[in-house]
């Protein structure tokens, strides 16, 4: 699914006031009659308007990336759901490039469910490094939920610092606590209440076995043992495979719990954009 369109219905049209409201479902149905072959069938302005499945679905396009928007036509909100990469600066939206990333961690947990006997030391290996690949999938989701909403909010249209605010990033994404403070300081949402103190707990907790995995090779570290001292000291951190999906499915409730928060962002932006376009004569009504 693309993450910066918005389909230009009831919907979307109610975040608008009156003259504005009443300009773009004009501009919307008009293209929508343009692009017809046949008008046997033509759907009222009303039907067409609350209806999400019309073959021609006018949509607004927004890459918070580069900052390049606009309307199109799609056939149909399938065809939508399919644009994956800005068409001006090629970069993929934040959606499409998790999703790929899970599909392959869920490869992985597939392996680990059917472990070998004599393969003791894979499945050891294999569950530590499904830990470290959720942190690393996450960690760019979060980076690119920050840079894109920094950049959508603060940065005036027809200029971009995306790529500034990604490396000012540097690994604080893979610190929960780092996270907290930048989201609620810099783009005023507070991850920790927006994703529940439960699910916060538990990404702690898959940040700290990411930590003792990558720096000290899986064996508990003083830091660990102090934050857990019900484990024992020298430990070889040995996630099972329930584990692994608590991490899996506690991170994926997490996403789709910020992904509106993203989509708010980016929605109020589009009715900003479109109505100073429209204040300025750059769309228009039309006579449907």
């Amino acid at each position: 699914m693309y993450s910066n369109y918005f389909l230009v219905n009831n919907e979307f049209l109610n975040d608008f006031e009156e003259p504005e409201r009443l300009i773009l479902s004009d501009f919307a149905y008009s293209l929508y009659t343009e692009l017809r072959r046949t008008k046997s069938n033509l759907l009222s302005k009303e039907n067409y308007l609350k209806s999400n499945r019309t073959k021609y679905s006018v949509v607004y396009l927004y890459c918070p990336k580069c900052k390049t928007a606009g309307f199109t036509v799609c056939r149909g909100i399938k065809q939508a759901n399919e644009l994956k990469y800005c068409a001006h600066c090629g970069e993929t939206n934040i959606t499409h490039r998790y999703q790929e990333g899970i599909k392959k961690i869920g490869k992985l947990i597939m392996l680990s469910k059917n472990p070998k006997q004599s393969d003791e030391d894979l499945s050891l290996s294999l569950n530590q490094q499904l830990c470290v690949q959720l942190c690393s999938v996450y960690e760019v989701y979060l980076r690119e939920f920050y840079a894109d909403i920094l950049n959508t909010k603060f940065v005036k249209s027809g200029q971009s610092l995306y790529d500034k605010f990604v490396a000012d990033c540097k690994n604080d994404f893979l610190n929960p606590g780092k996270t907290n403070d930048r989201l609620k300081k810099e783009i005023s949402i507070n991850y920790k209440e927006v994703i529940g103190k439960e699910r916060y707990k538990t990404l702690l907790l898959l940040s700290e076995y990411r930590n003792v995995i990558v720096h000290n090779n899986g064996i508990c570290d003083t830091k660990f043992i102090n934050q857990h001292p019900e484990i024992p000291k020298h430990t070889q951190i040995f996630p099972q495979l329930d584990t692994i999906l608590t991490f899996f499915c506690c991170m994926g409730q997490a996403v789709t719990l910020l992904d509106a928060e993203y989509q708010k962002a980016l929605k109020a932006q589009a009715v900003s954009s479109i109505t100073e376009k429209i204040r300025l004569g750059e769309i228009k009504q039309e006579n449907t």
